[in-house]
């Protein structure tokens, strides 16, 4: 693991270094309680997390691009389908050694994203860092899990009631680049906009003379051959828009013969970006109309629960939705190795993503095989309009073999 050269620091607790002898099992295959089409490589397991997590690796290593658990947040509260109170220590020594597989398991360019509460959450940071590297760690998406407003009974409280979670994302090399995410929101004012070329980085790469103009500090935006080539689009631009009666000065006139001359040129944004000199003589370029809103780590549009089955803690769909549509692409393997009422297989396949999802509980019978055939019959819940979902696929059930004694 690479430090950085910082000093690593780790989290300690008894038991830490304890050996877990952890083997590869076997995985059965269940014919009844699989579903669809069988030559699928979507798995359905139900097992021991950490068992089925080290007989996945001997096939698996390497191989998936993204990896999304909701694990138990260790909020003391026993739950109608599971218990979620554990000695503090024990949730440190359980989520360790599953994420310490889960790494092996990421591919080189795939991320983890793991949602927790604030109980655990800097606990979990720091186990996380010292898992994947540092170095590694990307964000904390905060997602909205407040449910009501707080009713006023008591002049004093134990704590302010918890309005969000947190999901940290982790990559498993330093130099993955990941896309740029964003959302289309229909009702933005749709205008384009000029920028200023020049910015305060202290970069001398990018000091080069530009409309007479050298920066003696900061740099230009762009490279000298994209800024040149920009400045001739806007030349060929103008010439364009001379055969019309323009403004200049009418943002609203530009955007229309802009996109006009896209079009008529069968050309992208990004083949005609275009740089000028303004009226104040400073070098600006053009952003074209969008209704693309580029996101930041706050998700509080976003509420943590669903309500597509009667699974406490049910994770909302459009929480995946947003992360498999930014990080994966169809085909590629998605995991979850605590997938609870089934979200995140559910959404995975709706998006023709492969999956794999582990639950060692009773509601991998009672909800995740019931919600996934819903889905490959082609139910409209969830996301399944954002996709235009109307069924496919399907899965193989697989159970974890009884350890022999």
């Amino acid at each position: 693991m690479k430090s950085n050269g910082d000093q690593l620091i780790v989290l300690s607790w008894t038991g830490k270094y304890d050996d877990i002898d952890v083997k590869p099992g076997v995985l059965l295959y269940d014919n009844e309680r699989s579903y669809g089409d069988q030559n699928t490589k979507n798995l359905l397991i139900h097992g021991d997390n950490l068992l089925v997590l080290k007989t996945l690796e001997l096939e698996y290593a390497g191989k998936v691009k993204c990896i999304y658990i909701d694990p138990p947040y260790n909020s003391q509260i026993v739950f109608e389908h599971y218990s979620d109170k554990m000695e503090h220590t024990k949730w440190l020594r359980l989520m360790k050694a599953r994420l310490e597989i889960l790494r092996v398991l990421l591919s080189g360019d795939g991320v983890i994203f793991v949602q927790i509460d604030n109980r655990e959450l800097h606990y979990l940071k720091v186990i996380m860092d010292e898992i994947f590297g540092r170095q590694n760690y990307r964000n904390s998406i905060i997602v909205n899990s407040s449910t009501k407003k707080p009713t006023v009974q008591h002049d004093t409280v134990e704590r302010l009631n918890t309005g969000y979670d947190t999901i940290l994302m982790y990559s498993k090399e330093e130099d993955l680049r990941i896309p740029n995410p964003f959302i289309e929101v229909d009702n933005q004012k749709n205008s384009g906009s000029w920028h200023s070329l020049w910015h305060s980085t202290n970069n001398p790469v990018y000091r080069f003379e530009l409309f007479g103009i050298t920066p003696k500090q900061g740099e230009w935006r762009w490279s000298e051959r994209r800024t040149f080539k920009a400045i001739d689009n806007y030349v060929k631009l103008e010439r364009y828009m001379d055969c019309y009666t323009f403004d200049y000065d009418n943002q609203d006139d530009f955007d229309f013969h802009y996109k006009q001359y896209l079009e008529r040129n069968n050309l992208s944004v990004k083949d005609f970006e275009v740089v000028k000199l303004n009226m104040n003589s400073k070098p600006v370029y053009y952003i074209p109309p969008s209704n693309k809103v580029f996101l930041s780590e706050n998700w509080m549009d976003l509420k943590v629960n669903g309500d597509l089955t009667d699974f406490e803690t049910e994770c909302n769909e459009f929480i995946l939705f947003r992360i498999l549509d930014w990080i994966s692409s169809p085909g590629d393997l998605v995991l979850d190795a605590f997938l609870g009422s089934g979200t995140t297989a559910a959404v995975a396949q709706k998006m023709e993503r492969r999956w794999i999802g582990i639950e060692s509980g009773e509601q991998c019978y009672i909800h995740c095989i019931s919600r996934i055939k819903a889905v490959i019959d082609g139910k409209q819940d969830g996301i399944s309009k954002a996709v235009s979902w109307n069924g496919g696929g399907g899965y193989k059930f697989m159970e974890l073999a009884p350890m022999k004694d």
